[in-house]
């Protein structure tokens, strides 16, 4: 038999859109309905199989190309206050003198950020891995922290010689559509007289300008010792 003249026929544009409608199915089925619900928002053409084309998964990759480029990490909700409080900064045990044994309790500038995790995969981790947050100043809340404690807060060799101290609370990891809460203190002062720690609380005046700037910076969140997020704390 002589096949040289036989020719074959293949509708290339339907094998392309079966290809087509099972990557789309098999991607959407690693999805919540909620979350399948969004996709077909924003991609109507992938909601039905019968419309579902090459054209349809080209439409859903480039969604997922920019949502890849957007950061997974969204800051949901800032707080700041001057808060004077044994629950939340602790104390401060006087170690020498007429005074050893007593309890010094420092007022503290006190930041709590909740950020939601936006993304597919958990973020952070144990050890290295764990998340950490920190804030970086603008200059006008460096020069109204001078004014206040006088030094900056934000720097933790600062705080040397002072027998104050700062602090901090974190979720090591945030997992997918959950919120992680962050909390930072800055001591500023203790209302006692007392030479271990000589800095003395500040006037109320002046804590309310530290609280009225303590958003004026960015929080940097980092994980492994590399930077994963930042926001503009003034948003």
């Amino acid at each position: 038999m002589n096949a040289k003249n036989i020719f074959y026929h293949a509708d290339l544009n339907a094998s392309y859109n079966i290809g087509a409608r099972y990557f789309i199915r098999e991607f959407l089925k690693s999805f919540s309905e909620k979350k399948r619900l969004q996709w077909e928002v924003k991609a109507p053409s992938i909601a039905a199989r019968t419309r579902q084309t090459l054209s349809s998964s080209l439409s859903l990759f480039a969604l997922l190309t920019a949502c890849s480029s957007k950061p997974s990490l969204e800051l949901v909700n800032s707080k700041v206050d001057i808060v004077k409080d044994k629950s939340i900064v602790g104390s401060i045990v006087i170690t020498e003198g007429d005074k050893k044994g007593q309890e010094l309790i420092p007022t503290a500038l006190y930041y709590e950020f909740k950020i939601k995790n936006n993304g597919n995969r958990k973020i952070g981790g144990t050890g290295d891995k764990a998340l950490q947050v920190k804030i970086v100043p603008n200059k006008k809340l460096v020069t109204t922290s001078k004014e206040t404690v006088g030094f900056n807060i934000f720097n933790p060799s600062s705080y040397d010689g002072t027998g104050l101290g700062y602090g901090a609370s974190f979720v090591e990891e945030i997992q997918p559509d959950k919120i992680g809460k962050f909390i930072l203190t800055f001591e500023l002062g203790v209302s006692e007289e007392n030479p271990q720690v000589p800095i003395r609380v500040p006037a109320k005046d002046k804590l309310e300008k530290l609280k009225e700037n303590a958003l004026d910076g960015s929080l940097i969140v980092t994980s492994d010792g590399k930077e994963i997020a930042q926001f503009d704390l003034k948003k």
